[in-house]
């Protein structure tokens, strides 16, 4: 607390005459707590799962990549709206892609985004009580942005997830299916090669 105590101080608020500059001195404020807001999404989402991630290195760092990545991309979302927010990330598939097959479920994955999304929302609204004038309704503007930038990121995670699981089905399916083949041919006496 002492980190956000000593940057209230060094933030003066802002007088502003659009939305578009109180959506800016947000972003900007929300910019210069990444950090602070990263730790806080790492710490929920552990307490919000049922899968560790205190395992394997490799998921630990492309967790936290992601979380960076989708913490940048919500604030670019608050900022510019959900269009100009850019692509996205490649480490947020990548992530759900590696979750899903350490046995991560969607389910989970969802539980995940909507932490960070609560929690980014939470920050947004801190933020916004030091912007000088800025109406209920611009607020929920902004609020609006960051949901529709979580939605394009949730969209993007679904479809990585559903697109690992048919994968991993069909190979699965292509596994049991040469078992099955395997036990036919025993079963019809052929010899089989065992080299």
């Amino acid at each position: 607390m002492t980190s956000h105590r000593s940057h209230l101080q060094s933030t003066k608020r802002i007088s502003r005459r659009n939305g578009n500059e109180a959506a800016t001195e947000i972003a900007l404020r929300l910019r210069t707590r990444h950090e602070e807001i990263e730790a806080a999404i790492l710490a929920r989402i552990s307490a919000v799962s049922e899968h560790s991630t205190n395992g394997d290195p490799e998921y630990v760092e492309a967790l936290r990549e992601a979380i960076a990545a989708g913490i940048a991309f919500g604030i670019d979302g608050v900022e510019r709206g959900e269009q100009a927010a850019g692509p996205i990330p490649t480490a947020l598939p990548g992530q759900v892609r590696l979750a899903a097959g350490m046995g991560v479920g969607m389910g989970v994955v969802l539980r995940r985004y909507l932490a960070a999304h609560a929690l980014l929302g939470d920050f947004l609204i801190e933020e916004s009580e030091h912007v000088h004038g800025i109406s209920p309704g611009e607020l929920k503007a902004l609020l609006r942005r960051l949901a529709a930038a979580v939605d394009r990121l949730l969209g993007v995670a679904a479809e990585a997830h559903h697109a690992y699981s048919a994968e991993e089905a069909r190979r699965s399916r292509g596994t049991e299916r040469r078992r099955v083949e395997l036990i036919e041919r025993l079963l019809a006496g052929e010899a089989l090669d065992t080299r």
